[in-house]
């Protein structure tokens, strides 16, 4: 989703704590599961991605999805 909005964009993966998963654009934090206990939108992570590409500053990701199964 983020190479068909922004081909130019520089994207990394990087193994962390368990169970975690940010999102980190211009080396400011827009997402983080261990906060939210959900997966970001991607979507909106693209749309964000691009706006920062035509000159924005980043903004924080407001819609999530699930994060899968919970056992209660």
């Amino acid at each position: 989703m983020i190479r068909q909005k922004v081909p130019s964009a520089e994207i990394e993966g990087h193994i962390g704590r368990r169970t975690s998963f940010e999102v980190t654009v211009d080396d400011q934090l827009i997402h983080s599961k261990l906060s939210t206990n959900s997966f970001p939108d991607f979507e909106e992570v693209a749309s964000i991605v691009q706006s920062v590409a035509e000159g924005s500053k980043p903004q924080q990701v407001t819609k999530t999805q699930s994060a899968g199964c919970n056992i209660l």
